[in-house]
């Protein structure tokens, strides 16, 4: 199945975004992240300041939801420091 941002959108609300700590509407740049990371690109970097849930939308959402619906079968987390590491693994 081919991965799409409509997709990931639809299994992060339904299913991720009550388990979030503050859950609220899913932003326009989420979307717009998801298009990227669905594209035919080979690479693609998003950068936004603190606060705009990155690592919810793209570490935690669109990685779970690539495995999940078998569009990779394989992912690779990093991280800048050993505890963020084992925070993402945690969660």
């Amino acid at each position: 199945m081919k991965l799409t941002a409509d997709l990931i959108y639809g299994f992060a609300g339904s299913l991720l975004s009550s388990r979030y700590d503050e859950p609220a509407p899913t932003p326009q740049c989420h979307r717009e992240w998801w298009e990227l990371c669905c594209s035919d690109y080979k690479r693609v970097a998003i950068a936004a300041p603190r606060g705009h849930a990155k690592s919810t939308a793209i570490t935690k959402s669109y990685t779970l939801a690539s495995v999940l619906f078998r569009d990779r079968q394989f992912v690779l987390v990093v991280s800048d420091t050993y505890k963020q590491a084992v925070l993402f693994r945690r969660d």
